[in-house]
């Protein structure tokens, strides 16, 4: 019984979200800042950053069928029109692998942005951001581990329905993707500040099927998040975090607690640790750790929606790394004489 739910499992999931287009998701959406927003690009103090996050889903019964790698990298390059202003570009790679059949989905995307002060101080920053590049789907048409709808007999058991016409099915697809996002950041002090966004996605809406017939339209995405931050005390700190997500007729909600404990009298390291619920699906346990340029991660999401039945309440894992590298010039200071007057 257990195997005749993952069958139907698998090609429900291959089906509604392979063929009819599943865009990637993170449980810590904020350890991949592209993704989430193109206006993340450059946005931090450094000469750049690099980053990766690994997801792996529904491995319990389903091994190495459901994982989205990406990697990131981007920087602060030029200065705007303002004093405070600055542009900054980044590139983001994702590979995502959707059930057995060997569906994925490779996309290089370009992004920048323009940081906007609002203030002399710099405590205020409106940031407009686009992104847009190459997607390819890929699906291996003569795939044995995968059978269509109208290949399953469903009633006394599992067998073999109707023949399909698999010619009908394209080995590859490819389409220009274009992306746009907008946040608003203000630092209260050192310690507190805050930031909402919103983006747009897939805003020319090209043909994504694989199947040969019809004309499918990737539909738009828009998302919100939020996050607030602020310190409490001198040993600790929290930052509650919201995330939305619709691309008709799907959507998503989240929400993080994240809270952290500085270590060392200079707060030269800080863990954090927290929970997260996306809404009717999984509880997040979240953890990980900052140190000078260096960002890492780890998520566990522990499903809890009536799919629990095949995945024994285990959901995705994910792995998140990020460093920014700090390259300054030392300035170049001239020797003083003092020439006391006699």
């Amino acid at each position: 019984m257990k195997l005749v739910r993952a069958l139907l499992f698998v090609a429900f999931i291959f089906w509604s979200g392979g063929v009819m287009g599943q865009d990637i998701h993170f449980s810590m959406f904020n350890m991949s800042p592209l993704t989430l927003n193109p206006a993340n690009t450059g946005a931090f103090e450094g000469t750049f950053r690099i980053g990766g996050i690994f997801r792996d889903q529904w491995y319990s019964f389903i091994p190495r069928e459901f994982t989205t790698p990406s990697i990131y990298l981007d920087a602060p390059v030029i200065m705007g029109f303002g004093k405070r202003d600055w542009v900054g570009v980044g590139l983001t790679v994702f590979q995502d692998k959707v059930g057995s059949g060997s569906l994925s989905r490779g996309s290089v995307l370009f992004s920048a942005a323009y940081h906007l002060a609002l203030d002399k101080k710099g405590k205020t920053y409106i940031t407009l951001g686009g992104q847009g590049g190459y997607v390819q789907r890929r699906f291996d048409q003569m795939s044995t581990q995968v059978m269509f709808e109208d290949e399953l007999e469903l009633g006394g058991g599992l067998g073999v329905g109707n023949s399909m016409d698999r010619s009908r099915i394209a080995e590859k697809t490819q389409y220009v993707d274009v992306n746009a996002g907008l946040i608003f950041r203000h630092n209260f002090s050192e310690s507190m500040g805050f930031n909402l966004g919103f983006s747009a996605g897939h805003l020319t809406q090209p043909k994504y099927n694989i199947l040969s017939s019809g004309f499918e339209k990737l539909p738009l995405r828009f998302q919100t998040h939020a996050q607030f931050t602020s310190d409490l005390g001198d040993k600790w700190m929290m930052a509650p975090t919201a995330f939305y997500s619709v691309m008709s007729p799907a959507s998503e909600l989240a929400f993080q607690a994240w809270g952290g404990r500085y270590i060392g009298e200079d707060k030269g390291m800080l863990l954090r640790f927290g929970a997260g619920y996306r809404w009717k699906d999984a509880a997040e346990l979240l953890l990980g750790f900052d140190y000078k340029g260096l960002q890492a991660g780890l998520s566990y999401d522990i499903n809890v929606s009536s799919l629990n039945d095949a995945s024994n309440f285990q959901g995705g894992f994910e792995l998140a790394v990020s460093y920014i590298v700090r390259i300054f010039k030392e300035p170049e200071v001239p020797p003083v004489i003092f020439c006391p007057r006699l």
